[in-house]
């Protein structure tokens, strides 16, 4: 059955209800086109997916923790063959440990499902039994873990609220920052690991959406860092001339993606900026 829920004490208590009850199945739960499937084994969160043909960023998760170099990531990567899970030929060539992959991944996947409790509604079904075929990565399978739900309810939940605050400070995640210059030596002396890696990110080129994705701490961590520097006059949004500005050079590098991103969030914040619309007609 399809079941919608308004709000997400719904979701959390769907969540909860299949792991008191040590349940074997697949939770799919849908918001649009988007679908995440959430396999549970006894109860516990063994596998997640978000669809036929998602799968774990292992490689880039591996990398940008820091754990394996990009040049011997590259190596592993043409080396891989046939049924060998990423995972297998890593230890192999003695680039990581089996303790450090299994990290990545379960930290992958708890980012993941903290992250479905921002969604505001949608409908979910549940399958039980075997997991749904075709959907979860052989990488997640051989990891085989063991969530407790309610530590993943209990993190959620903090996060919630700690979303609203956040949405305070930051806008659109195609927004760009740059440190005020009369902060910048004040920022970075106060800044912990965490907020040291968002700042490396912070160059005037990189969006919001960019420095998720290069960064490799999560949706959540990043925009947190971002709303406490903006909170604290650390940072300035880029206005829409530099916006323009970082347009032109995207196009002229070939980025003509990121060119578009960017005139289409200036578009946002100016709809009736004459010179924006002829740039995007441009690119």
């Amino acid at each position: 059955r399809d079941l919608h829920y308004p709000l997400r004490r719904q979701r959390q208590m769907c969540i909860r209800d299949r792991s008191q009850n040590r349940v074997t199945g697949t939770l799919i739960l849908r918001r649009g086109e988007d679908e995440r499937y959430i396999y549970f084994r006894d109860g516990l969160i063994n596998m997640y997916s978000e669809g036929a043909g998602g799968e774990t960023p292992l490689a880039n998760l591996l990398v940008k923790l820091g754990v394996v170099e990009k040049d011997e990531m590259d190596k592993a990567l043409k080396k891989r063959r046939g049924r060998a899970s990423l995972s297998q030929v890593l230890s192999k060539m003695g680039l990581a440990e089996e303790t450090q992959i299994l990290e990545a991944i379960r930290t992958f996947v708890n980012e993941e499902l903290y992250d479905l409790f921002t969604w505001e509604e949608g409908g979910f079904d549940f399958q039980e039994g075997q997991a749904v075929e075709g959907v979860f990565d052989p990488e997640i399978a051989a990891a085989d873990l063991s969530v407790e739900v309610n530590e993943v309810i209990l993190e959620a939940a903090r996060r919630v609220d700690e979303w609203d605050r956040i949405n305070r400070h930051l806008g659109s995640q195609k927004d760009i920052y740059a440190l005020r210059k009369e902060r910048e030596e004040e920022a970075r002396a106060a800044a912990d690991p965490a907020t040291a890696k968002v700042l490396a990110f912070v160059d005037g080129r990189h969006t919001v959406e960019a420095i998720i994705r290069d960064s490799g701490l999560g949706r959540f961590v990043v925009m947190k860092v971002l709303a406490d520097l903006v909170g604290k006059r650390f940072l300035r949004q880029l206005s829409v001339a530099e916006l323009q500005k970082e347009a032109r050079a995207a196009f002229h590098d070939g980025r003509v993606e990121d060119a578009d991103a960017l005139l289409e969030r200036s578009l946002e914040i100016e709809h009736g900026n004459v010179d924006v619309h002829r740039m995007a007609g441009a690119v």
